[in-house]
């Protein structure tokens, strides 16, 4: 049986009332929290850093255990942590371009910052990391120039992008961008910059609120009519059918 102090921790952790006294989260919390915490981020780090995914995603099951269990209460070094595991993720797994790593960065700090708790945190976090060991996992048997055009293509799908302004930003010709991103890629530029932006689409679509001509504009798509087409032509069925589909 909890203790009546201990009554009034379990409730002052969770932001609750005690008898109609509002107890308030505490202010300080034990020290060997953070250094606990500390020491999980650190591992997942570590694997991280040697492209371990699977065992860096057991690992943060494992902290989000621990926040749970201990009531952590400062969701925003949370937020902060989680961001750092996308940077190191990004830097050792994705050819580096300092325009596309600052674009990720502020998008994902962006997401992160919306989260309203330790389990939302948690799921953005790990979709973030599928995200990453899927570029990792598509660009490890390509050339340094056209591992960066895919990364490319990745951080700026949702932009005006074209072969001739990667190549340009590459510092070589469109003509040998085309012709060694169809070689290594298996697909032409433009048909792979479709594909990633279906993909994100997709996902976009699963949202009960979100709405085709919206979508059509964040995943890069020039109007809904050519997002439609090229939906329709990868799928079989438009993306209204698509949504009305998933959804029930």
């Amino acid at each position: 049986m909890l203790l009546l102090d201990d009554l009034r921790l379990l409730y002052r952790c969770r932001g609750l009332d005690f008898y109609g006294i509002a107890a308030r989260r505490a202010e300080h919390y034990p020290a060997t929290q953070d250094a606990q915490l500390k020491e999980y981020s650190l591992d997942i780090i570590t694997s991280l850093q040697t492209g371990k995914f699977d065992l860096a995603h057991t690992q943060i099951h494992t902290l989000f255990d621990f926040v749970s269990s201990t009531f952590y209460p400062d969701i925003a070094n949370l937020k902060t942590i989680c961001q750092n595991f996308c940077e190191t993720a990004y830097s050792h797994t994705v050819p580096l371009d300092r325009n596309a790593y600052y674009q990720y960065t502020q998008e994902i700090s962006a997401q992160f910052q919306s989260a309203e708790n330790a389990a939302s945190l948690q799921r953005l976090l790990t979709d973030a990391l599928e995200q990453l060991q899927r570029r990792s996992n598509s660009c490890t048997c390509y050339s340094q120039r056209i591992a960066q055009a895919v990364s490319i293509i990745e951080a700026h799908y949702m932009d005006e992008i074209s072969l001739s302004g990667v190549a340009q930003m590459l510092y070589i010709s469109p003509e040998y961008l085309s012709r060694s991103f169809k070689k290594e890629v298996g697909s032409n530029f433009n048909a792979y910059l479709n594909n990633v932006r279906l993909e994100h689409a997709l996902e976009l679509l699963k949202e009960p609120s979100s709405r085709i001509s919206e979508v059509a504009e964040k995943t890069g798509f020039q109007t809904p009519a050519y997002f439609s087409k090229c939906f329709k032509t990868a799928f079989g069925i438009s993306p209204q059918e698509w949504k009305m589909k998933n959804m029930q």
